[in-house]
Formats: C-alpha cells, structure tokens, sequence
C-alpha cells in the first residue's frame, strides 16, 4: 500500500515536469531546460505509470487468490460438516431425531391457494415437534429448507403466520411454514438440521 502512495507521488511529479517541459517548448524559452523536463519527466512519468499497472495487476491476483482459498475453505469445511452420511433422509410423515435431540415430523408440502381463483400460492409444509432435551430449543420457520428440484431453487419463506419460538424440555409444538410458490412440477425436499425429507 505505501509503495502505491509513493509510486504515485513520483508520477505525479514527473508528470508535472512532464507539462512544465512542455509548457517551455511552446514557449520557446529555455529551450534546454524544456527538452531536459520533458525527456526525464516523460521517462519517470512512464516508469511510475508500468509500476502502476503492475502493482494493480499484482493487488487483483491477490484477491483472486485469496477469494478462492476463502471459497476453497468454506467448500471443505461445508463438505466436512455436511456429508451425505450425516443426513438421516426420512419419507414425508416420518419422525426424525434431530442433533438437538428433538423429535421432528413433517408432513407432504400441499399447495395452499390464498384466493379462489388459486393465482396466489404457496407452498404449505405443516411440522411437529417435540423436545426430548433436558435444554430449551430455538426454532424458527427458517431453520427448514425447501427445496425443488424442477426449479433447482430453495423456496423463500414468506411471512404469513411466520414461526419463531422458545420449546421447553418435554414440550411438543405444530406449526405451519408457507414458502414461495415455485410450480406444480418438481420434486420437492425438505431439510432441517441432519433431517431430509422427500
């Protein structure tokens, strides 16, 4: 960073000698000294603009780098933390038992029409739970994930009736989660913590 400052500060100068130079030979007045600002402040002028360039280029290969180790990272550790064989997959209707030790169920997502004529939907995903910890839980409504395959996205979890509460050791709670509508065709998959549902 400071031999940016400097290399900068050079350029600049040499560029003002550059201008100076110049300025004398328009003028026609002290034609040697305008030849002399011109001829080395032009040279500094250049050197300090290719420095320049190449510290630029080198400061974006740097981030380049450093932004694919960050993502290279945060890849391995993803994949060490999450791997297939840590995910118990279940069948919509089917209990799981979560790292939290928590009991949890959900049921087969049914497209909820919020009129008549059916042209706002969502998709409506009703869950079970139930704390055999001897802690409290912390559950929110984004803590599941649906997934379709057709539209290879994660639904957005809308707001209606948004779930987000404290359950109590030996405590059991329903709720109901809408997401974004994506489509009637595709497969879709549920997922909270190590649980999958499809």
């Amino acid at each position: 960073m400071i031999y940016s400052v400097i290399i900068g500060l050079v350029s600049f100068i040499s560029f003002a000698c550059l201008i100076t130079g110049v300025a004398f030979l328009l003028l026609k007045k002290k034609k040697l000294m305008g030849i002399l600002f011109t001829s080395i402040g032009g040279s500094v002028f250049l050197i300090s603009c290719l420095a320049l360039f190449a510290a630029f280029l080198f400061y974006v290969s740097e981030q380049t780098t450093s932004d694919a180790n960050i993502e290279s990272d945060y890849s391995e550790s993803y994949d060490d933390e999450y791997s297939d064989e840590d995910y118990t997959e279940l069948s919509f209707n089917e209990e799981g038992k979560s790292t939290e030790d928590a009991t949890v169920m959900v049921k087969k997502p049914t497209i909820y029409k919020v009129d008549e004529r059916g042209i706002e939907k969502y998709y409506k995903v009703d869950v079970k739970m139930r704390n055999d910890s001897k802690e409290p839980i912390y559950v929110s409504a984004k803590d599941f994930y649906l997934f379709q395959y057709d539209a290879d996205d994660y639904a957005d979890v809308e707001k209606k009736d948004y779930f987000h509460e404290k359950i109590d050791p030996g405590k059991s709670v329903s709720f109901s989660i809408y997401y974004e509508y994506l489509g009637d065709v595709g497969y879709l998959e549920m997922e909270y913590d190590n649980l999958i549902w499809n």
